[in-house]
């Protein structure tokens, strides 16, 4: 292939009719290499005109991450397998992120970003068999194996057979041969195989071969409806000896995609002296030279013609020109690298940052000869597809999309029993776990030092992948970087010079001119240097979509970033192409972010996602409150009448702009300042009797309150219920709010996807069923019958006029057993305003209610063992409390789906009362397993609240 060719040839189809589906895809390669001349510094002494210093890395896991640790000696010598340790990497019993993972992924974006040389691959020669494919593979392959003899009415073999062999006189290392039988085998009929092996003691087995003396019978695999067997002459005295290139053993050796069932000729001929039966096809290589490929039946597994290298432009192998990846992280015979990637440690103060331990689902091994997908195709239609002997190039760089990291384990019970041997068992750390590390530098240029932070900070709802079972959706981190720049002569004048000069993103330009700096240059390489923005070249658009984490969660609930499987049908016979990864998704997200970059720094400004600290001075004119807050959960603990909840009532209704009213903030600190991880503020200040906001973010987090049962009752409550004991306005209240957070939810499901809904709703079913009330004889459902919102009645009422029990009973209607709307409904409104006025409003109230089945259900009913149906009234307090909270988090979690740029604090005022111990310990697992995206505060009794 000429690899000087216009690159335009080699672009991908961009409208593919039948896409195939992956966990991965490709970032194009580029057509050529933007070289620096580096003029790579002396490492004996630190130039002034060059950056020294260091990076500090904030790592938070998005999904859960595994990096599995290493054995130990004993574990070796014991004969344990890797895959049989399913600890995290924690050497010294420290968890932490290997600096090589860390460095790995880096390198690869300067890499891709810089369109540098295309570094590391294999540079392997493929196998294939392609006699049933039903592409234009199947007619290359019967080209070189067999052609059929129209007027004799039989197949022409195009291939030979032999007896492969070690030689017996090796001058160095070790050679093997062929000792030919040319065309002296045929077939034979199966029953005639198992006749003779029977005949001289043997047992017939598949994939075997046998001597009988005249020659070898040759086994293959039993397929349905095959009929024959292979015979394999002896070969003559003056048989030709072909002698085998060390390549093609390496090859045969190395093709990773033969069956684990056929036997290895290789291993074979070094134990047998005799040597092994084979069969074999001469060939010629992309450069003219003989080749030979050789397997153990007649139809083996061809080698293509061309390696993997064959099918990279030219430019991108070019040893003689450095790129900014080689420059950075050096090489094996020029230069070291100039940085220094350290481990990044747990931050402190998370508890049980690892889940339990795990089987994952089996991981598909990429598999580069399903050429549909590595290579570059220009068209769809099947028998015009190009493979490894084609005038092609291969996709670029693979990379993993972002999933939600919630579908990664195997649930699948048989099949794990079926292939124990196949599974391992791993424990990763889960999702918003904080890791820091450090990456150190030296005599860096400013296009170098911006190239390693463009590769670092990537543009807003992008993350970084790392570890394993990333096809499974795990390894999604964001990092965050800080930099800090060296002033080595300042600093022997000063010692402590290096501790204070960070350089702040936020009130400093200078990370923004270094970047700009790498931009620019390799703008201009490009010819491109048009004043936009890097990530806006088609290329590395591509590689935005790649990385954007939005994008992949919602190809993920679309089910188009899977792998494709074989059973119950094989999805890769038809040879469906793999999309470009932006023709896949709707990528105005990716749009917005790049928008987002073009802007001016004053202009950006990210979402509030969680509270950093919270500072009241001046509570009830007495004490100073300092809270440091981390993005998962915080627990504020102590005993009655110290403030508690006045301090979390402060917060929410700070946030809900509710805190300048006096029936709802009684008593006002003298300060309030709420930190947010965007570094805004919301201030709030008492002078005398007027509370004044000093500083409020352009985006804030939306409070969700959730108090217990012995809160004060709300003062609209408490007028309803005046009379009552106060046991019955307790259980009044809490039924009141378990039927409004029912409400809610049923709205939330009314404005999103039938398969969203459904999915959290099973989500929560099977909580409940299974954890929540898994001691009890209930269970909750949701039944479909209609569509009901609390908008509801107040749209009835604009129609007509209801009496209270009329509006009582509708209500009931809701959470009651089964029923037959069309009949049951229309007899009701009967019994209640007779005939005539039923008919009359029917069609009138249908306007607003859908009777048909309906998708997302429409009312919560909890039953019995024995069907007796339950109003959310009649159950327990503890019940009725554990369910509040827990429809509240998914309720936040629905918001978060509809609207993602909203962010949401769940509060709970003493949570633990009413509920049993095992509801204590786990409700924080509980929330997580329905809303992993809130931050969460909470004041208790409990102490022990903090450890679980």
């Amino acid at each position: 292939m000429n690899k000087k060719k216009a690159f335009s040839k080699y672009e991908h189809i961009s409208h593919v009719r039948n896409p195939a589906y992956a966990p991965y895809n490709f970032v194009p390669l580029n057509q050529k290499i933007v070289a620096i001349n580096p003029e790579i510094p002396e490492a004996n002494k630190y130039h002034t005109n060059r950056n020294t210093g260091w990076i500090d890395l904030e790592i938070e896991t998005l999904t859960p991450l595994y990096i599995r640790g290493t054995l130990t000696q004993d574990e070796i010598l014991a004969g344990e397998e890797s895959k049989d340790n399913p600890d995290f990497f924690s050497p010294v019993n420290r968890i932490r992120i290997p600096g090589s993972s860390l460095r790995g992924i880096i390198r690869s974006l300067v890499e891709i970003v810089s369109y540098g040389k295309f570094h590391f691959f294999d540079d392997k020669r493929l196998y294939y068999r392609g006699l049933a494919d039903r592409s234009n593979l199947r007619d290359e392959y019967q080209r070189k194996m067999s052609s059929y003899d129209r007027r004799a009415r039989k197949s022409q073999y195009k291939f030979s057979a032999g007896i492969l062999r070690k030689t017996k006189h090796s001058d160095r290392g070790e050679h093997f041969e062929i000792v030919s039988s040319g065309d002296n085998f045929k077939q034979i009929l199966k029953s005639e195989a198992k006749a003779t092996v029977k005949a001289i003691g043997k047992k017939y087995r598949e994939f075997e071969f046998y001597d009988i003396g005249e020659g070898y019978i040759v086994v293959s695999g039993n397929i349905p409806g095959k009929k024959r067997d292979w015979l394999i002459y002896s070969p003559p005295q003056n048989a030709e000896i072909i002698k085998l290139d060390n390549k093609d053993i390496q090859g045969y050796l190395g093709d990773r995609n033969r069956s684990e069932n056929v036997p290895n000729l290789i291993d074979l001929a070094r134990k047998r002296g005799k040597g092994v039966p084979c069969f074999y096809v001469r060939w010629k290589d992309e450069n003219g030279k003989d080749r030979i490929s050789f397997g153990h039946t007649g139809f083996f597994r061809l080698a293509y013609e061309k390696t993997i290298g064959e099918h990279i432009f030219e430019e991108l192998l070019k040893t003689g020109k450095i790129d900014f990846a080689e420059s950075i992280f050096g090489n094996e015979t020029t230069h070291a690298g100039r940085v220094f990637f350290e481990d990044a440690f747990l931050t402190k103060g998370q508890e049980n940052p690892l889940l339990e331990e795990q089987i994952p689902q089996i991981l598909s091994e990429p598999k580069p000869t399903t050429f549909q997908h590595y290579l570059v195709q220009n068209n769809d239609e099947v028998r015009k597809l190009n493979h490894y002997n084609s005038d092609t190039v291969i996709r670029g760089y693979k990379m993993y999309w972002h999933k939600s990291g919630k579908n990664w384990q195997e649930a699948d019970q048989d099949a794990i029993e079926k292939h124990r041997t196949q599974y391992t068992c791993i424990q990763p750390v889960k999702s918003g776990i904080k890791f820091k590390g450090k990456i150190r530098f030296e005599n860096l240029s400013d296009e170098e030092l911006g190239a390693l932070l463009f590769a670092l900070e990537l543009p807003q709802g992008c993350a970084h992948k790392l570890g394993m079972g990333k096809p499974l959706g795990l390894g999604s981190v964001k990092i965050t970087s800080s930099l800090y720049l060296s002033n080595r002569e300042q600093r022997y004048r000063d010692f402590f010079a290096e501790w204070d000069n960070k350089i702040s993103p936020e009130d400093n330009d200078t990370i923004k001119e270094i970047k700009r700096k790498f931009e620019k240059y390799v703008l201009e390489e490009l010819g491109e240097a048009n004043g936009k923005s890097l990530w806006e070249t088609e290329r590395l658009k591509e590689l935005l979509v790649m990385l954007h984490v939005g994008i992949g969660r919602d190809l993920e609930k679309d089910n188009a970033n899977r792998y494709m499987s074989i059973a119950p049908h094989n999805e890769f016979k038809n040879r469906y192409i793999l999309p470009k990864a932006s023709t896949l998704p709707d990528i105005s997200q990716v749009q917005g972010a790049v928008d987002a970059l073009k802007a001016k720094p004053s202009e950006i400004r990210p979402n509030v996602k969680y509270i950093e600290s919270i500072e009241i001075e001046g509570l009830w004119d007495k004490y100073k409150i300092e809270w440091k807050l981390n993005n998962d959960v915080n627990v504020l603990v102590g005993i009655n009448g110290i403030g508690k909840t006045t301090i979390l009532e402060l917060i929410r209704y700070a946030l809900s702009d509710e805190y300048n009213n006096p029936e709802k903030v009684k008593y006002p600190p003298k300060k309030l300042i709420i930190s947010f991880d965007t570094k805004e503020t919301l201030e709030y200040e008492r002078n005398g009797d007027i509370v004044i906001c000093n500083s409020k973010p352009v985006s804030i987090l939306l409070p969700e309150f959730v108090s217990t049962f012995d809160a004060p009752l709300e003062l609209e409550d408490y007028d309803k219920l005046v009379g009552e004991t106060t046991a019955e306005q307790i259980e009044k209240q809490l039924s009141t709010r378990l039927r409004e957070r029912i409400g809610r939810f049923l709205i939330e499901t009314k404005d999103i996807s039938d398969n969203i809904s459904n999915a959290y709703i099973n989500d929560f079913i099977g909580l409940i069923n299974n954890e929540v009330f898994v001691r009890t004889d209930k269970k909750i459902e949701f039944v479909g019958y209609f569509k009901f919102t609390y908008e509801w009645f107040e749209r009835l009422n604009s129609e007509i006029t209801i009496s209270d029990d009329i509006r009582d009973s509708l209500q009931k209607l809701i959470v009651d057993e089964f029923f037959q709307l069309d009949e049951q409904f229309l007899s009701f409104l009967e019994s209640k305003i007779g005939k005539r006025n039923a008919w009359r409003l029917c069609p009138q109230i249908l306007k607003y209610v859908n009777f048909l089945p309906a998708k997302p259900p429409t009312h919560a009913v909890f039953r019995l063992n024995d069907g007796c149906a339950l109003l959310p009234e009649q159950l327990s307090t503890g019940e009725k409390q554990i369910l509040i909270i827990l429809f509240t988090a998914l309720i936040l979690k629905l918001r978060t789906i509809k609207d993602k740029d909203k962010r949401y604090v769940l509060i709970i005022d003493e949570p633990e009362n009413s509920l049993h111990l095992k509801w204590q310990k786990h409700l924080i697992s509980y929330i997580r397993r329905l809303n992993d995206e809130i931050q969460i505060i909470i004041a208790t009794h409990l102490s022990d609240f903090i450890s679980w």
